[in-house]
């Protein structure tokens, strides 16, 4: 999605926050689409020495749910990840 933004990253301890905006959490391929995103953003964070979990807000607010079909908004690792 062009339109999508990363508006900021923080570390937190072993936690990368990564800020984007709205359109994030819609995806082109719908929600197929947006897990695999996020899965792909997952994996390739915690490849930085020290990061084990990501964390997305939007907005830079803390939401439940991504995307239209609400995925589970968790604070994600490469375990459960998999689970996407």
């Amino acid at each position: 999605n062009p339109a999508c933004l990363l508006l900021s990253c923080k570390i937190n301890g072993n936690k990368a926050i990564l800020n984007f905006n709205e359109d994030f959490q819609y995806h082109q391929f719908g929600s197929i689409g947006l897990k695999i995103q996020i899965a792909q953003l997952v994996n390739s964070i915690t490849q930085i020495d020290g990061i084990k979990e990501v964390e997305f807000i939007i907005d830079n607010k803390k939401v439940d749910a991504l995307g239209g079909e609400g995925i589970p908004n968790i604070v994600f690792n490469r375990e459960n990840i998999k689970h996407y």
